[in-house]
């Protein structure tokens, strides 16, 4: 027996957990192999279902639901029962994307390759392009915003680009001043540190900051000539940056002078980040470091054993529970603050991600290859 009356169009259940779908939006869950059900509302569907698919490879299952009510759901929806789980959100562009940032868990700014800038107002499902003022093919690697208006877009050739209109329309900042040892500068990672400071580093060293919104530059002085990837700031005063050859610098004076932190590897190292003042984290190439004392020392770290390639971000939103994305389509979780990882999302795509966003610990986004889209979907909650 079921919890309902409706018609009931197609079932299909994978192990214990199953789903059945019909009319007027109707749905029903099974987590005993269909021995009991239960109503759920979560799909917030008022058309007719009518099939189901299995997508395959998922762990713990997601089920793709088609149906007639295409206006305002473009007749596919997608839930995952169980654990927490991610699913492909969007192939809607072939341009790889390196980076994102959501302003709530709606709207969002994507950037990438051959100036690749999309925005979406689904949470990642519907991506629409916008164009920054450039007639040359270059790559976007990063963007932050500094409020819900105000932004910067870095990437090759030294470009910078500002938006005060919540990412709609952009502007090109004039870059002609910065070059390192004679190069034009690719900046690799842009980051708000508060209302109006920014920083962004690249390639030969090259650190810049920002004190109105990203309208002016300055280069900063810095003797290190490593490319630089990723970087934290806890004000706008005190903050590490790290990048190849096991580089990790910090500033306590807004980038003025930086002293260069002794550090366990060569490895190039692509993104940091701390959930205390004490605790800290860096991910790279085939490498994860962590602190405990502030980053005044770091130490390598087991993640999982056999796991090997590139780490391109990391995103924590406690002292406990983090993700690391990479090569392969790896997405690595822990939930007790590193003492234990697992994979996520084994086998839904093998596109290296190469960035990862957490709004709060249940609307979190990572991008990559191929334009995808990778979307966390809480244990028992449903997406579009």
């Amino acid at each position: 027996t079921t919890p309902v009356t409706t018609v009931l169009n197609d079932i299909a259940i994978v192990g214990d957990e199953g789903i059945a779908i019909g009319d007027n939006g109707v749905a029903i869950i099974t987590t005993d192999g269909g021995q009991t059900w239960e109503r759920t509302y979560d799909l917030n569907v008022f058309g007719s279902m009518e099939r189901l698919d299995v997508i395959p490879n998922a762990t713990p299952p997601i089920f793709a639901v088609a149906g007639n009510d295409p206006i305002r759901y473009g007749g596919a929806l997608r839930i995952g029962y169980g654990v927490d789980n991610w699913i492909p959100a969007n192939f809607g562009t072939a341009v790889t994307l390196l980076d994102l940032y959501f302003f709530n868990t709606d709207e969002g700014i994507f950037v990438g390759k051959k100036a690749g800038v999309y925005k979406t107002y689904d949470g990642g499902y519907t991506l629409i392009q916008r164009k920054v003022p450039t007639r040359y093919d270059i790559t976007l690697a990063s963007v932050s915003f500094a409020t819900a208006d105000d932004g910067v877009i870095v990437g090759s050739m030294g470009k910078i680009f500002i938006s005060h209109d919540k990412g709609e329309t952009w502007e090109e900042v004039d870059t002609s001043h910065i070059t390192i040892n004679g190069d034009i500068t690719s900046l690799n990672k842009v980051l708000f540190v508060n209302t109006n400071v920014a920083y962004a580093v690249g390639t030969n060293g090259a650190i810049l900051k920002t004190t109105d919104r990203g309208e002016n530059w300055e280069q900063l002085p810095n003797d290190v000539n490593a490319e630089l990837f990723g970087m934290y700031f806890f004000d706008e005063n005190t903050g590490f940056v790290v990048g190849s050859g096991g580089t990790i610098l910090k500033t306590t004076d807004g980038g003025n002078s930086w002293e260069l932190i002794d550090s366990p590897t060569p490895a190039a190292l692509r993104s940091v980040q701390f959930t205390s003042n004490s605790i800290g984290w860096i991910c790279g190439d085939n490498t994860i470091l962590k602190t405990t004392d502030g980053g005044n020392t770091w130490d390598a770290y087991e993640v999982i054993p056999n796991i090997f390639g590139y780490f391109r971000d990391l995103a924590f939103v406690s002292n406990e529970t983090g993700w690391l994305v990479g090569n392969f389509g790896y997405i690595i979780h822990t939930a007790d603050g590193g003492e234990t990882w697992y994979r996520q999302a084994e086998g839904m795509t093998e596109n290296i991600l190469y960035a990862i966003f957490a709004l709060n610990e249940n609307n979190i986004w990572a991008v990559g290859e191929n334009g995808i889209v990778m979307k966390l979907i809480p244990a028992g909650m449903a997406a579009k």
